[in-house]
């Protein structure tokens, strides 16, 4: 790959920089979605009922395991954005 580079030697492609409100507001966001994500795998075992196949049983292992991995990335992700 070849980068396209302006003439003075920089790159075309633009960077915004986020105010100091923005990157709070990007964490708190980061972070609530990320424990909403993390509750909601558990949630789904706690309220779910007892009954069921062995196929949607491993459906909501898989479904719970999806949101827990990525819920804990996003609060891992969130406490590293300084």
């Amino acid at each position: 790959m070849i980068a396209i580079t302006r003439p003075n030697g920089r790159s075309s492609a633009r960077r915004r920089d986020v105010t100091p409100f923005g990157k709070l507001v990007l964490r708190y966001v980061l972070m609530a979605v990320g424990f909403a994500l993390t509750m909601s795998a558990f949630g789904i075992w706690i309220v779910g009922n007892a009954e069921g196949s062995s196929d949607m049983m491993l459906m909501k292992l898989g479904v719970s395991l999806f949101m827990l991995i990525i819920g804990m990335c996003l609060i891992v992700v969130a406490k590293e954005t300084r």
